[in-house]
C-alpha cells in the first residue's frame, strides 16, 4: 500500500501553546504519550510543532496578537478515513490532550465531527518524498 501525507494546522491561543510544549516534554521524559501510537504500524511519521510566528522572517516585528497554529505532519498507509477513526478509536485521550484547546475542535468522542475538521483544517501536500515508494516501514 501506497504511504499518504496529510498536513493540518489548527489555529491554537497562547495558553494551549504552553500546553502542547509542556506535553512535548513529558513525552520525551516517558512513553506514555508515545507508546500507544508507536502501536500503530500503518504509521510511517507524525510530528507535532507550534507555530508561533507567521511569516518567520525575524526581521519583521512580531505581532503579539497574531495567532499561533499547531502544525501536524504524517504520512501513512491507507486512506484518511482509516487514520482518522484509527486515532479516534485507539488514542481518543491523546487527540483530546492535544487538541482540546484547539479553536474549533469537536473532541475526539466520534469520527464524523473530527473528520470534518480534518478536511477543514488539512492543507493540500504538493511534494511528498519517499525513497522507496514500494516499500514501506514505521
Amino acid at each position: 500500500m501506497r504511504a499518504t501525507p496529510l498536513t493540518i494546522l489548527s489555529p491554537i491561543p497562547w495558553w494551549w501553546a504552553i500546553w502542547v510544549r509542556f506535553t512535548w516534554v513529558v513525552s520525551r521524559l516517558t512513553s506514555t504519550v508515545t507508546a500507544p501510537l508507536r502501536a500503530l504500524s500503518f504509521i510511517h511519521f507524525a510530528r507535532w510543532a507550534v507555530i508561533g510566528r507567521w511569516p518567520a522572517d525575524r526581521r519583521t516585528p512580531r505581532d503579539r496578537a497574531a495567532p499561533r497554529s499547531m502544525l501536524f505532519l504524517t504520512s501513512f498507509d491507507g486512506s484518511d478515513i482509516q487514520y482518522i477513526e484509527a486515532f479516534v478509536r485507539v488514542v481518543p485521550a491523546r487527540i483530546n490532550g492535544l487538541y482540546w484547546g484547539a479553536k474549533g475542535f469537536p473532541g475526539p468522542k466520534r469520527f464524523g465531527p473530527v473528520n470534518e475538521y480534518i478536511e477543514a483544517h488539512s492543507h493540500h501536500v504538493d511534494h511528498f518524498w519517499m525513497a522507496h515508494p514500494q516499500a514501506s516501514t514505521t
